[in-house]
């Protein structure tokens, strides 16, 4: 059973106004589509009915469908408000199938409550919405294929907080620990549908997944990923306005003055262990972007300046605007595909038939192995940058002195006295921790290669994928402009003959009636009549 919109989107559009016209009049929502062509039929004499004014024939009077009963057809002099709708508009898939009624019990049956109070009415809107009619979403789809999502990131704050980080306590004030932790399976499939459909109406915004029409609502949020929106826009605080300047927050946040260079551009590798942790969490999950990680933005600036000075932040509503910029945007990575699958997963959309991944915490928590990869290692109790640890000499034990004292010794029989002292002890420790030291700065300089190495294919994606649109839009331009030519062509040319034909018929019409007489001279010669 299928929408009669979704089968008026895909006609001539100068046929959709007569079919919209009765479908309103006569409350006929829904038309079975398993006889096509009997459909085209009523579509042709229903327009020539309304633009006529004719009545029907009598034999398409009744609409008849194979093993179906008749369907009426309303005829002029009938009310529209007493037509008696036939079974077949409703649920009829026992008469196809064979299958049983499904009817509705306890057992099946779901709380409002569960989805929200707007589920049923998005429901009812979305049946209605032409913007979510089959082929329109078929069409939106198709500028997402291919559409990779953003890189998958989520945290253990509890663990962050026993390792005496400030930031998981920051979070935990903001609300925002629930949403860092999310985890589990993506759809892909679903997450490139969801963006598909997803816009803004009426001041809300809204989605549909596998048919389901959804509102992205505060209750959502909150329920799914635990966020409040109760709480400020970064761009709308008054005293982040008054207060806030990059510059000087930014040298606030480094991990020492001496990283900072006037007109050099911002490196996240210059943050101190705490922001750099803090921004890479809000770069990464919270406010999720396709730019380069590496070099904080002012926006990013903002909201760790934000959230370190306690000011509550309205998280559902930025991360609809990413959302909605996504949706709009021909080229840009998927954000918060976890967020998504988890509100898949809310909802109670099937994923039976779509594409499941899997997540590991090796490859995307945010712990101590991707720590490491920062080159950042924890010394004692305190988690410091490697190249900024001082190696401190270890004490050698009495029996290492007195084989020190000894070599000294024999060595000042062949040698000046006072070369001995400028010996510096060695030992196995000292190569354990140069090692590790070379270690630390090799898996640093890998990191800053790979990061690289993903800015610069991110940013050649973003260039093929603006170069195909281009060239999409151009040929669709020619395309219709081609199209829109030969439209003109062909209307210049049957209204030209239209006027033709009307002139002769019109100098037929005035012969016929007598109108125009033929004078004919009295000596006019005729001839003969021919012998056969």
């Amino acid at each position: 059973m299928m929408h009669l919109h979704d089968v008026i989107s895909g006609l001539n559009a100068k046929m959709m106004l007569p079919y919209v016209s009765m479908l309103h009049v006569y409350k006929c929502d829904y038309i079975d589509l398993y006889n096509f062509r009997n459909l085209i039929i009523f579509e042709q004499n229903l327009i020539r009915y309304i633009i006529k004014s004719k009545p029907l024939p009598s034999q398409f009077t009744h609409l008849k469908l194979k093993n179906l009963h008749p369907l009426p057809i309303p005829i002029p002099n009938s009310k529209p408000k007493t037509v008696n709708l036939h079974p077949l508009y409703s649920v009829s898939a026992s008469m196809e199938g064979g299958r049983p009624k499904r009817v509705k019990t306890t057992a099946n049956r779901r709380s409002r409550s569960e989805f929200g109070s707007s589920s049923a009415q998005a429901a009812r809107e979305g049946r209605g919405d032409p913007y979510y009619s089959l082929i329109l979403q078929e069409t939106r789809l198709t500028k997402f294929q291919g559409r990779k999502a953003t890189y998958v990131r989520y945290v253990a704050l509890t663990w962050m907080a026993e390792q005496h980080f400030e930031f998981p306590h920051e979070f935990e004030a903001q609300g925002a620990v629930q949403f860092l932790e999310l985890k589990g399976q993506v759809y892909p499939a679903l997450v490139r549908e969801f963006y598909a459909n997803f816009r803004y109406k009426d001041g809300s915004y809204w989605s549909m997944i596998s048919g389901k029409l959804f509102e992205l609502s505060e209750d959502l949020f909150m329920n799914v990923g635990g966020l409040s929106s109760n709480g400020y826009g970064v761009g709308d605080c008054g005293w982040v306005k008054e207060t806030f300047d990059a510059g000087e927050v930014y040298k606030s946040f480094l991990r020492g003055p001496h990283l900072y260079i006037q007109g050099e551009l911002t490196k996240a590798g210059s943050l101190s262990v705490e922001n750099r942790l803090l921004h890479y969490l809000i770069a990464y999950i919270l406010v999720q972007r396709n730019t380069n990680h590496a070099q904080p933005t002012v926006n990013d600036l903002r909201f760790m300046y934000v959230v370190k000075n306690n000011v509550m932040i309205n998280w559902p509503e930025e991360i609809l605007k990413v959302m909605y910029s996504v949706s709009t945007s021909q080229s840009k990575l998927l954000p918060y595909s976890i967020f998504i699958s988890r509100v898949v997963e809310y909802l109670h959309i099937d994923v039976s038939d779509t594409i499941i991944i899997e997540y590991t915490d090796k490859d995307h928590l945010v712990g101590e192995s991707l720590i490491h990869k920062m080159g950042i290692y924890k010394y004692g109790n305190t988690w410091k940058y490697q190249e900024d640890h001082t190696t401190v000499d270890i004490d050698l034990s009495s029996d290492e002195d007195q084989t020190g004292t000894e070599g000294q010794n024999a060595t000042a029989q062949g040698e000046p006295s006072g070369s001995a002292s400028q010996v510096p002890g060695f030992s196995l420790a000292h190569l354990d921790a140069m090692e590790q030291r070379l270690n630390n700065r090799m898996d640093l300089h890998f990191q800053e290669l790979k990061d690289s190495y993903h800015a610069d294919l991110e940013q050649y994606e973003e260039r093929l994928y603006a170069y195909h649109d281009n060239q999409y839009q151009n040929m669709r331009n020619m395309v219709q402009s081609s199209v829109e030519t030969q439209n003109r062509f062909i209307q210049t040319s049957i209204q030209s003959q239209s006027d033709l034909f009307s002139a002769e018929f019109q100098k037929l019409s005035m012969l016929i009636r007598g109108d125009q007489s033929l004078a004919v001279p009295e000596d006019a010669a005729y001839p003969p009549p021919s012998q056969s």
